[in-house]
């Protein structure tokens, strides 16, 4: 929790370094531990000071050329171990000095990098209440702690390694430096707004070579875009090529059909939705068709559902050895895997996989406790509810639809109202930003908010599509027309809104390459959230456009044109992705004829 100078501190190390509120001293006499200390069977102490630290270069191997720079690993707390195997291991937070081998020592120097982000300060833990909502939904069981006999498995999916070769990851004409360059990217950058995995464990492990190469390659490809290099594509797309390949080589090394490996289970998480380009090699030709089949948002929740998920790395020669960090990776999967499938669902208005539950009895975490991950996952269980709240459009059904409506709105609000304050956005109602802005207050913070109101408003604006597929809009009964006219109220709010805070999405954040510093706008590090919305907002706003020359309102159609412009220039500034050029192309076509249809109804 935050504190007035001053102020004697009463919460535990790992409550205060989350910020979340600690009951340790409400809890009943004879439990020494906080609620959530003893949910992570962690010891519950009050002394450690937390450091932050520094940025330190660590040199490779002389004349490899390697140096990793590791400015961006979290302080260290070593009174927050984490229990693996019935063992207390090192905490997943404690830095993590990358070499290319485990003898080699690390520099003392240090520098700093500015990179722009307090992210020693990020909070990606879940509060108990998502942790058992989260468990009750992927109820099956995890094998983290029992190590099988690997003696008699068949490696045939590992690759293969030799006295020459310095590393298990290396690719045949891409330099390890590359690859190193675009996991670190990728870690600074897109990774500030959605954690799939956890930096410090993936750290670990792949030092230590017990990263599966399909996570790596994973990591590495969407780190790729911010690359400063010119053939960065081409590189992303070699990466792409052997993911699919050890990915679906793992699939024929797994222990059994139904087992995958956590790495490769977050290596698919990765790469859901990636536009894998077309080859001309026969064996890459047939990794692509199957890799259709398996690289899949669907093939993703049927794994996450039904298959056994293994938290260690099987090594060459039948050893075994736990992966860094896996029960709280997997904690995180499972976070991401059911808010993508919400947010999905909501957008394709397709059925999920994920079984229904009674999710009006599910309790958020209260306002001081609750989390950036808790904050996404509520806003997720309400996606679910919209997609839910719109079966048919049945006389019986309208005359319900506008009191479930009415309550759907209200959760959203009260979802906005129980952010912690550090999640609030404080700009409400201001349309300029400056770059100064960002330097106030964390820049992570910034992110955090940037990124739930958009997926807020785009809440808001998938309530009017879900009741339009529905039918609720072809009933003339009075109350459909009180639905109409609500969901139209509020659709336009939504997208006011996301106009308005355009300017947000140009603030930069900074990251240092080996070529010199260079500045990515916020719709940059988040793609599939910030630029898609956008492009989806700018969709909407086209056709309303087109409705409102229905109706012999041009004046109003140009303004339309005017406001689905400015959102069409936003997302055009997501440079380092290569499939915003087609995203652009596509809004302005569409723009063309709707100004197309503008002077035709001006001439007539």
């Amino acid at each position: 929790m935050y504190l007035k100078r001053g102020t004697k501190r009463r919460s535990c190390d790992f409550c205060f370094q989350r910020k979340v509120k600690c009951d340790r001293l409400s809890r009943p006499e004879g439990q020494n531990k906080c609620s959530h200390c003893e949910l992570r069977e962690l010891p519950c102490v009050k002394e450690s000071t937390a450091v932050r630290s520094t940025s330190t270069s660590i040199p490779s191997e002389p004349g490899s050329g390697r140096t990793i720079d590791d400015s961006s690993q979290a302080p260290t707390s070593p009174t927050r171990p984490i229990i693996e195997n019935n063992n207390i291991s090192p905490p997943v937070s404690a830095p993590v000095q990358r070499h290319t081998s485990s003898d080699l020592p690390s520099s003392s120097s240090t520098e700093a990098v500015p990179t722009g982000f307090e992210w020693q300060d990020l909070d990606w833990d879940l509060g108990a209440d998502s942790i058992s909502f989260l468990d009750s939904i992927f109820s099956h069981a995890y094998n983290f702690d029992n190590i099988p006999d690997t003696s008699d498995i068949e490696f045939c999916g590992q690759p293969e390694t030799s006295t020459s070769c310095q590393s298990p990851y290396e690719v045949s004409g891409l330099e390890l430096t590359i690859l190193d360059q675009a996991i670190k990217a990728y870690f600074d950058l897109a990774w500030l707004a959605l954690p799939i995995l956890s930096r410090d464990a993936f750290m670990a492990d792949y030092k230590n070579d017990k990263a599966s190469p399909t996570l790596v390659y994973a990591v590495a490809c969407r780190g790729c875009p911010f690359v400063s290099t010119v053939d960065k594509w081409t590189i992303q797309e070699k990466l792409a090529g052997h993911l699919r390949q050890r990915f679906l080589e793992a699939r024929l090394a797994a222990e059994s059909e139904h087992s995958v490996r956590l790495d490769d289970l977050e290596a698919l998480a990765l790469m859901i939705d990636f536009p894998y380009g077309p080859s001309q090699d026969v064996t890459a030709t047939l990794h692509s068709r199957l890799g259709k089949l398996f690289l899949t948002h669907d093939s993703l929740l049927l794994m996450t559902l039904q298959y056994q998920i293994l938290g260690h790395s099987l090594l060459p020669g039948g050893s075994s050895e736990p992966l860094q960090g896996a029960e709280d990776r997997k904690r995180l999967l499972l976070w991401h895997v059911y808010g993508t499938d919400a947010f999905r669902t909501l957008d394709t208005k397709m059925p999920s996989r994920i079984r229904d539950i009674n999710m009006e009895t599910t309790e958020q975490p209260t306002h001081d406790e609750r989390t950036y991950l808790d904050s996404i996952l509520a806003l997720a269980i309400i996606a679910k509810k919209i997609h839910q709240n719109f079966p048919g459009s049945s006389k019986e059904e309208i005359a319900t639809h506008h009191d479930d409506t009415t309550k759907l709105y209200d959760q959203l609000a009260e979802w906005r109202n129980t952010l912690p304050s550090h999640l609030q956005s404080s700009r409400e109602g201001k349309t300029s930003y400056v770059q100064d802005d960002l330097m106030e207050t964390s820049r992570t913070h910034f992110l955090q908010q940037t990124v739930l109101r958009f997926l807020e408003h785009n809440c808001y604006m998938q309530i009017q599509a879900c009741a339009s597929r529905s039918g609720v809009d072809d009933d003339q009964s009075l109350e459909a027309i009180m639905l109409d006219h609500l969901f139209e109220y509020r659709t336009l709010e939504a997208a006011k809104s996301i106009i308005e805070e355009l300017p947000r999405l140009q603030l930069k954040i900074y990251h240092k390459t080996p070529t010199g510093v260079i500045g990515y706008p916020l719709i940059d590090l988040v793609p599939n959230i910030l630029r898609d919305i956008c492009a989806g907002t700018c969709r909407w706003m086209i056709i309303y456009g087109k409705k409102l020359l229905s109706c012999d309102m041009r004046k109003g159609a140009e303004y339309f044109v005017i406001e689905a412009t400015k959102i069409r220039d936003a997302v055009a500034t997501a440079r380092s992705h290569v499939d915003t050029r087609i995203m652009v192309e596509n809004l302005d076509e569409d723009l063309a004829l709707l100004k197309q249809m503008i002077r035709d109804a001006e001439e007539s």
